[in-house]
């Protein structure tokens, strides 16, 4: 039995989709260093926990061969990281059969039209909601995680001066996520390697001269007038699994003028941010991207912030006085 022209435009659709985004994933994940990583994955349930042992802190003790006395006692412990699943779809999409006859255009060419698009969205709302839970997780910690800007504009000094709040391991920072504003701050004064490595969509990155990309893009989370905010980001600082549950569908409807076709897709994504679990009682199961990008939603299970996905610069663009 053929094909209906609805039915060859939703495998279009679908097959455009499939074969683009792993692709763009990627290059994404390639370009970003590996701090941001978007990875297939398989989970069941509302949430993913993964249990892991502590770090054992104080182990070693002076020993005095001269004396009998009782000694302290330390113990192993374990903790869990806990990622939690995101529910994702279209909306409703009129792909009218009947307009696409009238016109005298191939059903493939709207799916691949459409696949397309689809793959760049999906894509987009991840990366989004990635920036965001980053954001969230590490601006609820303490101010070592944090380095206030002293004038209105972003130099490579600023990133440098981040970086070594990791002191020793400020190497691991490996990524900038930040605002065109601030990045164009960057290029105006010292930058002049500014070699594209990616871009798709409204997201662009490019090497900061230094080996570690610049990932620009404008996330609303990065612009608290008058305060950007420069996100530094270690290795899997944020990762996004997107579950292999894609589901899509077509429905022909009567009772309009015309027959009317439309298309549907759902499908969810587990997020995780590194050095910290999601707070199951406070954030909840199938969260908003309100709930997502709430700092406290997410809990601090590493001990030592230099375990954790990043550093954070704050920049106030307020003019200097005088």
């Amino acid at each position: 039995m053929a094909l209906s022209d609805l039915e060859v435009l939703q495998e279009e659709a679908y097959g455009t989709m499939a074969e683009l985004l792993p692709y763009r994933t990627n290059l994404f994940n390639e370009a970003t260093n590996g701090g941001l990583i978007l990875t297939p994955g398989d989970h069941m349930g509302d949430f993913d926990t993964i249990t892991f042992w502590k770090r054992l802190e104080d182990m070693i003790r002076r020993r005095n061969p001269y004396t009998d006395e009782a000694v302290a006692q330390r113990s192993l412990a374990m903790d869990k990281e806990t990622g939690v699943k995101v529910g994702a779809g279209t909306y409703e999409i009129r792909l009218d059969q009947a307009w696409m006859e009238w016109i005298n255009r191939d059903p493939r060419e709207a799916g691949a039209v459409m696949g397309a698009n689809l793959a760049e969205q999906m894509m987009d709302d991840m990366v989004n909601n990635a920036i965001g839970v980053f954001l969230a997780a590490t601006s609820n910690q303490s101010d070592d995680l944090w380095n206030n800007s002293t004038g209105p504009t972003t130099t490579l000094m600023d990133l440098m001066k981040t970086s070594a709040l990791f002191g020793d391991r400020a190497n691991q920072v490996g990524a900038w996520v930040m605002h065109s504003a601030v990045a164009f701050q960057i290029y105006g004064q010292a930058l002049q390697n500014n070699e594209r490595l990616f871009t798709f969509g409204n997201l662009q990155v490019v090497n900061d001269g230094f080996g570690r990309p610049l990932i620009v893009f404008d996330h609303p989370a990065l612009v608290e007038d008058p305060v950007y905010h420069t996100l530094g980001l270690t290795a899997g600082a944020v990762r996004v699994d997107l579950n292999n549950d894609f589901r899509q569908n077509t429905d022909a409807r009567n009772g309009r003028t015309n027959i009317v076709d439309t298309y549907q897709a759902e499908w969810s994504y587990n997020m995780y941010v590194k050095g910290y679990s999601w707070d199951i009682a406070a954030g909840g199961k199938a969260p908003t991207n309100a709930a997502l990008q709430t700092a406290t939603n997410w809990d601090k299970v590493y001990s030592s912030i230099k375990d954790l996905a990043g550093v954070v610069l704050n920049t106030d663009t307020t003019p200097a006085a005088g």
